[in-house]
């Protein structure tokens, strides 16, 4: 977790990719069988809804939708438009900072994560804590 005091279980068929610290362009873990990518990447901007729109899919101009998984709420972009795929953003307020956990792939002839993907997504954050 980089000193930022969270943990949330993955798959067991993802591993950890060895990055330099304090990037976010690089993918956290990653699933050798399908390809998906999980980013994960707390940014030193203070959390505000209205800021993630800059980051929004192509064709969303408003704020992420708020999803209650578990104890906590996190914010949710998923696809947008122009015909390209999208991963699963979700953003989280994690003591003022802005904590992203992307779920890219696996796709499946569509431009958002598969519908198995999707339901590990949830189960995931779902075991979201912080300490």
């Amino acid at each position: 977790d980089l000193g930022h005091h969270f943990c949330f279980r993955s798959p067991t068929s993802y591993r950890p990719v060895a990055q330099p610290k304090n990037t976010c362009r690089k993918p956290a873990l990653h699933d050798q069988k399908t390809g998906a990518d999980i980013y994960v990447c707390v940014t030193a901007e203070k959390f505000r809804l209205s800021a993630l729109t800059e980051g929004a899919p192509t064709g969303i101009d408003s704020p992420p939708e708020p999803v209650r998984i578990g104890d906590n709420t996190f914010y949710y972009y998923g696809p947008g438009g122009g015909g390209v795929s999208y991963p699963d953003q979700y953003f989280f307020n994690l003591r003022g900072k802005t904590l992203s956990i992307d779920f890219d792939g696996p796709y499946e002839n569509d431009k958002t994560p598969s519908d198995e993907a999707k339901k590990m997504e949830r189960k995931a954050l779902a075991s979201f804590r912080e300490f």
